[in-house]
Parts: C-alpha cells; sequence; structure tokens
C-alpha cells in the first residue's frame, strides 16, 4: 500500500526548476491545497509527503508552506509548526505582501 501511494503521489508533481517547488498536478482543495486518496478517503497531500520524506507531524500541528505555494510537496519547503506560529508565519507574509504593494 506505501508503495502505490507513493507511485500514486509521484505521478502527480512536476517539478518547477526555477523555485525547485513539486507542484500538485492532482485534485486540490477549495483553498488550493493537493488532495490524495487514501484508504477510501482524501488526504492532504502535503501532510503526506512530510510524513513520508521527513517524520510524523506531532499532534494537533500544522504544515507551513515555506514557500507560500499551496501546490507545493517538496519536503524541503514544508515545516511542522504550531497553530499558533502558522498564524504568525501568516500576518507576517501578509504584511510584507502589503509593503510590497505600497512600492
Amino acid at each position: 500500500m506505501r508503495k502505490e501511494l507513493y507511485d500514486n503521489f509521484v505521478q502527480r508533481v512536476q517539478l518547477d526548476k526555477h523555485t525547485g517547488c513539486w507542484n500538485w498536478t492532482g485534485r486540490r482543495d477549495e483553498k488550493g491545497y493537493g488532495r490524495i486518496s487514501h484508504n477510501g478517503g482524501w488526504i492532504n497531500a502535503h501532510r503526506w509527503a512530510y510524513e513520508f520524506f521527513v517524520a510524523a507531524i506531532p499532534h494537533g500541528y500544522h504544515v507551513d508552506h515555506l514557500c507560500h505555494n499551496t501546490r507545493c510537496q517538496n519536503p524541503l519547503h514544508l515545516d511542522a509548526v504550531t497553530p499558533a506560529e502558522n498564524r504568525r508565519r501568516q500576518t507576517e507574509r501578509n504584511r510584507q505582501q502589503r509593503k510590497m504593494s505600497k512600492v
């Protein structure tokens, strides 16, 4: 089953040579996160990628996209963080985007 899920995953990512992102080409949810079929249901592809390539995600943690690309599945671009840290990072990203839009 693990190999089948891995093969399913690999078939649905496309490397962006400029960013290093592994962009998801399969099913996505309304927020743009990749979804992968598993045990008769759907799971977030980036969470599966983190657990497969890096480590188990601690209970209650989120997986943050360091590249800010919800389609990305590259484990080097993913970081398991507390919900509070995830919100803090999102607030900082939004602040940076507002600064850039004023330039």
